[in-house]
């Protein structure tokens, strides 16, 4: 799946450059449609570049901290957690 995607990419990129090149040579100026194609161009390449991308990675860190938070609350904690050992400062009014 992942082969796919980077393939779609690099076509997609290199369809952008050559059209953006064409109509820069067909107008001889830079026009709104050429940089409509150059400003594309980035999101055909970060497909091409991708390897791995991140909608099809597992999302491990975030479903073992989900789970030791619920054990957290599992145990009978009652008392509020202390603001200063999460991080956030005590406003002084």
């Amino acid at each position: 799946m992942s082969k796919v995607i980077v393939g779609v990419g690099w076509l997609g990129f290199c369809c952008l450059f050559l059209l953006s090149v064409n109509e820069l040579i067909e107008d001889q100026t830079m026009t709104t449609e050429v940089w409509a194609y150059l400003l594309l161009m980035p999101l055909a390449l970060s497909l091409a570049l991708s390897s791995e991308p991140f909608w099809l990675k597992k999302n491990t860190l975030q479903n073992n901290h989900f789970k030791e938070e619920n054990l957290v609350n599992e145990e009978g904690e009652k008392e509020a957690p202390n603001p200063e050992e999460k991080g956030f400062d005590i406003p002084i009014m």
